[in-house]
């Protein structure tokens, strides 16, 4: 239950933000992020439900984590990231000043927490191939990002994409070898 509550999780992310692209393919052109889906009244509901649904599927399961480790820390981050998806949702960035400031902020922690729950997860929990090369692809796409940002080179939102793919990949199949559904 876990692992199928992450991949519906991720599924419904990857899908509605697909549809998003779909009403706003001017968006990877434009260099934009996901975050300008919230902006948007088209793609607001739609980006809106990717990070609320998505939140949603990790507190289910957390729900069906194990009481022991490395299941107790995994839950605890996950609440928190869970909680910064939110902050994404209620802080569109085209408000104003300090609202962009605070959606800023909380998308830069999210990302930190993401990033240092897939390191902990493959070096430390399950170190493997698959793990480390997971690893590399979400650190990659994150490095991709941050250039797009500089050069306005279009790949900001495939980065963004890739990276929580890859986070959720690394999530889903580390859980998956460590706790094995019955």
């Amino acid at each position: 239950m876990i692992v199928r509550n992450l991949l519906c999780g991720m599924g419904a992310f990857l899908c509605l933000n697909l549809l998003c692209l779909s009403l706003r393919p001017e968006s990877v052109f434009e260099n934009k992020s996901l975050s300008y889906f919230g902006t948007c009244l088209d793609t607001l509901l739609p980006y809106a439900l990717s990070l609320l649904v998505f939140a949603g599927f990790i507190h289910r399961a957390i729900g069906h984590m194990p009481r022991a480790k490395p299941f107790v820390q995994t839950a605890r981050i996950l609440r928190i990231l869970s909680l910064f998806m939110v902050g994404l949702v209620v802080t569109p960035y085209s408000v104003g000043p300090e609202i962009k400031l605070a959606h800023t902020i909380v998308a830069m922690v999210a990302s930190d927490i993401m990033l240092g729950l897939t390191f902990w997860l493959a070096l430390f929990v399950r170190r493997d191939r698959v793990s480390v090369s997971l690893l590399i692809t979400q650190v990659t796409a994150g490095i991709l990002a941050g250039l797009a940002l500089l050069d306005k080179g279009g790949l900001f939102l495939a980065g963004e994409m890739v990276y929580v793919l890859a986070f959720g990949a690394i999530l889903a199949r580390t859980i998956h070898l460590t706790h094995p559904a019955p």
